[in-house]
């Protein structure tokens, strides 16, 4: 889902304007469709197989319902969903290498060797996405939706 999420988001990102407020385009409607399936299956699972871990849950959960408002509520608002996920999305291909790679590197010294050198890269790339580049998007979303600027097509109680 990752990788696949951030190449249609930021192909939407650099080819549409910034506009909070704005319907939703017919590709924010198709990833978000696709991201809300892939949130289904995988809360699904956890709820399953690791049902303890309510962070996770709770994370997809808020992600659903955030997404769906934009989707099926609101019809507005998708630009906001699309940056947010292309953001977190964005670390996804590196993340999971370097989790196989950590689950594998006492067995394999390939993995070992993946593991170490991309370590450093992993954490800093990691660190400025999750750290610099999300709570910037964070204040940018806020600081439009809290002060009522999409009031007319997006429920502030829903910003």
């Amino acid at each position: 889902h990752g990788i696949v999420a951030v190449i249609f988001c930021s192909y939407d990102i650099m080819t549409n304007p910034w506009k909070l407020d704005a319907p939703n385009t017919d590709i924010e409607n198709k990833i978000m469709d696709f991201s809300l399936a892939y949130f289904a299956i995988d809360l699904i699972h956890y709820l399953l197989i690791n049902p303890s871990d309510y962070l996770f849950i709770l994370h997809h959960v808020a992600t659903s319902t955030y997404m769906s408002s934009c989707r099926y509520y609101t019809g507005h608002g998708g630009l906001s969903s699309i940056c947010l996920m292309c953001t977190g999305e964005a670390t996804s291909p590196f993340q999971n290498v370097w989790t196989l790679a950590r689950m594998a590197r006492v067995e394999s010294p390939l993995a070992n060797r993946i593991y170490t050198g991309l370590s450093p890269i992993f954490t800093v790339y990691f660190t400025i996405m999750r750290c610099i580049v999300g709570p910037y998007l964070a204040w940018q979303l806020g600081s439009f939706y809290f002060p009522g600027k999409a009031d007319k097509v997006i429920p502030r109680k829903l910003a």
